[in-house]
Formats: structure tokens, C-alpha cells, sequence
């Protein structure tokens, strides 16, 4: 039960820092939905008030999702590699321009530490990065 209680009241960096050295394997389901309940518990706690974490998906070992600001409807995609087989996982966090809640292709990858992911997105939402990679990507495709 105390393990249990504790793992559920993530929300710190410290709740998912002591995930950082565990080996994940087969067999760990248990373990991996407290990591995958802690992260989306800190994302949840720690973004702005004028942002949300929305479509957050647990898959069986990487955890994905979106965060929206609110004011101006821009969204940012984001995905966690697969802990079995990235050691350092949390130094590999990908994010991304998104046009909705369901644009799973986005803009260029971008990639950073989990202690960054949240200023990384909400300041990428904030600027101009999420309109210059959508034109830089929608000149790719034209050019392919």
C-alpha cells in the first residue's frame, strides 16, 4: 500500500528521477505505469495555467501526448522513447510542433532532458518556432 501511495502522488522531478537507474524488461508492466502516472502528474502540476496536457497516451512502455496553450490554440506534440531499450531515456524526450490534437507528424523533432521538456514546449509555443517549422515542413513536402 505505502509503495502504491507513493508512486500515485507523483509530480515532482524527484517522483521521476528515481525511474532514471531502473531497468525496465518485460514483466514490469506495474512498474512503468507509476513512471508513466508520475510524468503525466508532473506535466500536469508543473505547466502554466494557460496550458493543458490533452490526448496523454500510455503505450506499453513510451508515454506520448499533447500540451495546448489555451490563448492561442497552438499545440505541441511530445513522446517518450520506449524505456526498455533507451538507458537514458529521460535525456531523449522528443517534441514537436502540432497542428491539433491529432497531428502526430508535426514539425521538426526537436529533442531535450525531461528537466527541460516543459520551458522547451511552452517557450516554443510562445514564439514563432511553431509557425517557422510548419512552413519549413510544408516546403519539404512541396519539394519532395
Amino acid at each position: 500500500m505505502l509503495y502504491s501511495l507513493f508512486f500515485y502522488l507523483g509530480g515532482t522531478m524527484k517522483n521521476i528521477n528515481k525511474w532514471k537507474d531502473f531497468s525496465f524488461e518485460y514483466g514490469h508492466d506495474k512498474e512503468f505505469e507509476n513512471l508513466s502516472r508520475n510524468i503525466k502528474s508532473y506535466l500536469k502540476r508543473n505547466l502554466e495555467e494557460n496550458y493543458e496536457l490533452i490526448n496523454y497516451n500510455k503505450g506499453h512502455f513510451y508515454v506520448s501526448g499533447f500540451i495546448r496553450n489555451i490563448e492561442n490554440n497552438k499545440f505541441m506534440y511530445f513522446s517518450f522513447p520506449d524505456v526498455r531499450y533507451d538507458s537514458t531515456w529521460y535525456n531523449h524526450i522528443l517534441y514537436r510542433s502540432a497542428e491539433n490534437e491529432k497531428d502526430y507528424t508535426g514539425g521538426h523533432n526537436k529533442y531535450c532532458r525531461i528537466e527541460d521538456l516543459i520551458n522547451n514546449i511552452q517557450n516554443s509555443i510562445e514564439s514563432k518556432d511553431i509557425e517557422k517549422d510548419r512552413q519549413e515542413s510544408d516546403i519539404e513536402l512541396e519539394s519532395a
